[in-house]
């Protein structure tokens, strides 16, 4: 992760780097996976995974992230309840 790192959230609410690494340590429990890649390059990746917590409904997740020097600077998710 960059140092100028944002995540950005389904509601559009921004975090950054210190906030997004606090929130994730402290999170309650969660598994992540069938993780698919649509696309990748130096400068992006794009695709889907599924998110699920500890209480409650799985989640799939749609996620963005960009790049720089090799670290990611961006990360962007979308998520919903699959039908």
């Amino acid at each position: 992760m960059a140092d100028n790192f944002i995540f950005e959230s389904s509601d559009c609410k921004q975090e950054d780097k210190s906030s997004t690494l606090t929130r994730m340590a402290t999170a309650s429990s969660f598994t992540v996976g069938d993780y698919v890649v649509y696309h990748e390059d130096e400068n992006t990746i794009f695709g889907t995974h599924s998110m699920t917590p500890s209480k409650g409904a799985m989640l799939s997740i749609m996620y963005f992230a960009k790049f720089e020097a090799n670290k990611c600077v961006f990360w962007k998710v979308h998520s919903h309840q699959p039908a």
